[in-house]
């Protein structure tokens, strides 16, 4: 690993990218820096990416797609030694070991132990994080257009910006992420390929959700021209310090699942008789948080896309993870 670390060093460094692909490799360096030499999804997706600018950029090189075969080559073992070895038998003892199903539901389930305080606190950090970046980018933005024209533009307010909906996590950002994605993967039976990015919310004091057709994520993807529902959905509570919160599943019963810190709900999408529409027992609502709360309420979803659906994982260079389906079955809790 500390040959590839060197082959960036080396390759970022004395070959400084030029135009639209000098954004790229600041984000190289710093995701090197914080694995310290180890193997990350992250570092694994860099190299996809360093690989395909060699071969844009040394298109005339005959060395230029050596270069690019040999990190494609580093990636693909990377994921191999990380999710294909003896990483997924440690992850299955690891479901057997802290999973404790707290109720089971026609197409649900609930359990406790998919993620830990110390994951939770993680993932919203992380989140935070990212929240912070994207506010720095919109005001930013905001006062450039005012210093263009200040007569019909309003000056940026710090005080009232708050970020626009969810915030997207990729996977490889966080080992943590990654862990739980490969989690749905064996949970539900099909390839890391098919789980989609996480999508993190936060409710303050009064706040929650209405009734969506869409189901409670409100997820939909386009392949194809077409549009489709996700196959299997997980919302994870992130904290619980707070009073009501609770996620409401009307059709179902009636079921109201409490929320409790790394507390999982993972439940099917769709009508088996109508693949292509929501089945009411997926629908829900996240009740007001209580008014009189001071802690917010974090809550991470993550899906199952459709057939056909792909995820990031192609930049890993991995064809293993991409097999026949029918070899996948569902872990068995």
């Amino acid at each position: 690993m500390h040959v590839i670390y060197n082959t960036f060093a080396k390759h970022t460094h004395t070959n400084p990218p030029k135009h639209k692909h000098k954004q790229i490799y600041p984000r190289i360096q710093p995701q090197l820096r914080l694995t310290q030499g180890k193997d990350h999804p992250a570092v694994a997706v860099a190299m996809r990416t360093v690989a395909l600018l060699t071969l844009s950029r040394e298109c005339h090189n005959p060395d230029g797609d050596d270069k690019a075969r040999s990190l494609l080559e580093q990636a693909r073992n990377m994921w191999e030694r990380m999710y294909e070895g003896s990483y997924k038998a440690r992850l299955e003892k690891r479901l057997r070991e802290t999973l404790v199903p707290q109720q089971r539901l026609d197409g649900h389930i609930v359990i406790d132990g998919l993620l830990t305080e110390k994951d939770c606190a993680e993932i919203i950090s992380l989140s935070r994080s990212r929240e912070s970046y994207v506010r720095a980018r919109v005001l930013r933005k905001q006062r450039e257009e005012y210093d263009e024209d200040p007569d019909e533009v309003p000056p940026p307010d710090e005080g009232k910006y708050t970020a626009a909906g969810p915030t997207m996590l990729k996977l490889y950002e966080n080992f943590v992420l990654t862990r739980l994605a490969y989690s749905l993967s064996l949970l539900s039976g099909v390839p890391f390929s098919r789980i989609s990015d996480a999508e993190i919310t936060r409710f303050c004091a009064g706040e929650g959700t209405e009734l969506s057709e869409k189901g409670g994520g409100g997820r939909i993807y386009t392949l194809q021209g077409r549009q489709d529902l996700p196959v299997i959905n997980l919302v994870v509570f992130l904290t619980d310090d707070y009073a009501g919160g609770d996620i409401h599943f009307p059709y179902l019963d009636n079921t109201v699942v409490k929320p409790k810190v790394g507390r999982a709900i993972l439940f099917t999408s769709r009508d088996e008789k109508h693949p292509n529409k929501l089945w009411d027992g997926a629908i829900y609502r996240h009740i007001e948080v209580g008014s009189d709360s001071k802690s917010e309420k974090w809550v991470l979803n993550m899906d199952v896309g459709p057939t056909g659906f792909e995820n990031w994982v192609n930049f890993g260079g991995v064809a293993t993870l991409l097999c026949d389906e029918s070899e996948f079955e569902p872990f068995n809790l």
